[in-house]
């Protein structure tokens, strides 16, 4: 059995993961920024680069799928 051997350093990568619903404000100095669903256009929208669009989007209407074209995701016919 392999040993669990902890990292030497702690990773300090900041991350958001941004889902549908109200969002107030956002920090603009993170590392990633992960949408989910109809998060993905809240950080299109906000001028962020968006690093991963996760989701079965059935919370985005079809004609704003071609704003997930420009972060380089893959629609897997999910829908």
């Amino acid at each position: 059995m392999n040993e669990f051997k902890p990292f030497e350093q702690p990773s300090k990568t900041k991350v958001a993961i941004v889902a549908g619903g109200r969002v107030e404000t956002i920090p603009l100095d993170l590392d990633v920024y992960v949408g989910v669903d109809a998060g993905c256009l809240f950080l299109l929208e906000q001028g962020l680069e968006l690093t991963l669009a996760v989701g079965d989007f059935d919370s985005v209407e079809p004609e704003e799928f071609p704003e997930y074209s420009i972060c380089g995701s893959r629609n897997y016919g999910l829908r």
